[in-house]
C-alpha cells in the first residue's frame, strides 16, 4: 500500500501504519482522552499528581502508538481503558525487574 513502510525486523510480515507528521492531531486528541481517564480514575488527585499528568499521558499514548496494529485498534475508545491497563502493568513489571521501561 502506498504510504506505509516496512516493519522492522521484529515485526516480520507486518506493515508500519503510523505517520508521525499525518497522526499528530489525532495523537494530540489521544492524550487528551488519556488525561481525562487518568484524571476520572483520581477524581480527588494531588496537585502533584495533576503536574504529573501530561507527561503520564505522553509516555502512555507514545506506547499505545507503537503497539497498535492499525489506526483504527489505536483509536478504538472502547479498549482504551484496558490498552491502558495492559501498558501499566508491563510498565510496573519492568520496573519491578530492575530493567528499563519497555519500548
Amino acid at each position: 500500500m502506498m504510504g506505509r513502510q516496512a516493519m522492522p525486523p521484529q515485526y516480520p510480515g507486518r506493515v508500519r501504519w503510523q505517520d508521525p507528521q499525518r497522526d499528530n492531531q489525532i495523537r494530540r486528541e489521544m492524550i487528551a482522552q488519556i488525561v481525562h481517564l487518568l484524571k476520572e480514575s483520581k477524581p480527588n488527585c494531588s496537585k502533584e499528581f495533576l503536574q504529573k499528568l501530561p507527561g503520564m499521558a505522553k509516555r502512555l499514548e507514545d506506547k499505545l502508538y507503537r503497539y497498535a496494529s492499525s489506526a483504527e485498534d489505536y483509536t478504538n475508545k472502547s479498549t482504551l481503558r484496558a490498552r491502558l491497563q495492559r501498558i501499566a502493568i508491563q510498565i510496573s513489571q519492568t520496573a519491578n525487574a530492575g530493567g528499563p521501561p519497555p519500548g
